[in-house]
């Protein structure tokens, strides 16, 4: 079969069967076509990684759904749409590289990707996410909650029972055990509200010691810290 599969412009569509029995193992997709051109393709069982390209703005509904063997998702800066059910049942996916503009993550996008164990450290483009699109990612250690964030569906982050830390910066109020705000908080140890960046310092205020505000990171460059 096929290694790999290259599909660029001018292709704006592609038939659900047109690679069956290819079995490639690695998909490079950089076609600007959305909503009615690409959608689900059966790309077959041997699919590992998939890297979308920088024309593409949306990855279209249910792309990837049911891919048992795929490992790895580069998702580029222009993209700022992940549709229903992308990576629905993808279990064996581990990492996902999201790009800065995200603004929304469909309904059970990530749903039951149960080896993914890469932080998520969602950038500050994103609005919404979702009804149940992580639902049962077990392995997921911890959630950067960005700024701009509005909105948590439903049991978006239901059966996350390894998510122990949440970094909020949003408007909500996050509170370990809560089922509010799609589970987010809800198997977590520690939450940190209030995130604020101070300098190369990050900041912010924990439920967890009464409510103080501790150093959580340093972004800065500098070999030697001396603290306070």
């Amino acid at each position: 079969g096929l290694w790999s599969i290259t599909i660029s412009e001018p292709v704006y569509d592609v038939a659900e069967d047109a690679f069956k029995g290819c079995h490639p193992v690695e998909v490079h997709w950089n076609s600007r076509s959305t909503g009615g051109g690409m959608r689900y393709v059966d790309f077959g069982p041997s699919l590992k990684r998939i890297y979308f390209g920088d024309k593409v703005e949306m990855i279209p509904q249910g792309v990837c759904k049911n891919n048992t063997k795929l490992e790895e998702v580069y998702i580029p800066a222009s993209v700022t749409t992940i549709k229903e059910s992308a990576f629905y049942g993808c279990t064996n996916l581990r990492k996902i590289s999201m790009g800065n503009r995200v603004e929304s993550i469909g309904q059970d996008a990530f749903y039951n990707c149960v080896n993914l164990s890469s932080a998520l450290n969602f950038p500050s483009s994103l609005q919404a996410i979702g009804s149940n699109a992580f639902y049962g990612c077990a392995k997921i250690p911890s959630v950067t909650v960005p700024e701009n964030l509005q909105s948590i569906g439903t049991g978006a982050f239901y059966g996350c029972t390894n998510l122990k830390k949440v970094y909020n910066s949003s408007t909500m109020t996050l509170v370990p055990g809560s089922s509010d705000h799609g589970h987010v908080a809800y198997y977590a140890h520690y939450v940190y509200n209030n995130m604020e960046l101070q300098g190369d310092y990050i900041f912010g205020q924990s439920l967890s010691y009464d409510e103080r505000y501790l150093l959580l990171g340093y972004v800065g460059n500098d070999t030697d810290l001396i603290l306070p």
